[in-house]
């Protein structure tokens, strides 16, 4: 990592607004590190059939409150937080993250019953990713749901065919 570096100065990086991440989020402790050399890791979360969902901002109190966060969602996207049953959740408690909004793709392409799986009936697309929000509307990542479903039906079948 960049850090680790023995040239490695944050004095040559002080003219940087922040950096701008997405893919994974950052650990807490990564985060906490580039704040206190004075450069803000600015996490985002997004997904290709929507696009950017959630945001931190540039400011770098609320980055060091919530570092580790995905933010909170973009005005263009409706979020919600639900059990199973598609309730919303109280804050500080984990569900399924649903989203409503105009950049929310209207299906897969010739992908029929996958696109009426991945939409509730009134509409909500299941992300398939579990979040928690605190009650400033910070949403935290903590699994996301199809690839470890995905990895472990994967990983099954590898231990089968070693099997055979």
């Amino acid at each position: 990592m960049l850090r680790d570096l023995s040239v490695f100065d944050p004095k040559h990086l002080e003219n940087l607004t922040a950096v701008f991440t997405g893919g994974a989020p950052h650990p807490e402790v990564d985060i906490r590190a580039w704040l206190s050399d004075g450069i803000a890791i600015v996490d985002g979360f997004g997904m290709s059939e929507a696009g950017t969902v959630f945001g931190m901002p540039l400011d770098k109190g609320q980055i060091e409150r919530h570092a580790g966060s995905a933010g909170f969602n973009t005005r263009r996207l409706n979020a919600r937080v639900v059990d199973k049953n598609e309730k919303d959740v109280p804050e500080g408690e984990s569900g399924e993250l649903i989203l409503k909004g105009r950049s929310i793709t209207r299906g897969y392409w010739r992908r029929e019953e996958e696109t009426k799986a991945a939409f509730t009936e009134d509409g909500w697309f299941r992300t398939g990713d579990i979040v928690r929000q605190d009650k400033e509307g910070f949403s935290g990542l903590l699994v996301d749901a199809r690839k470890c479903i995905s990895r472990a039906v994967k990983m099954s079948i590898l231990q089968k065919l070693k099997q055979h």
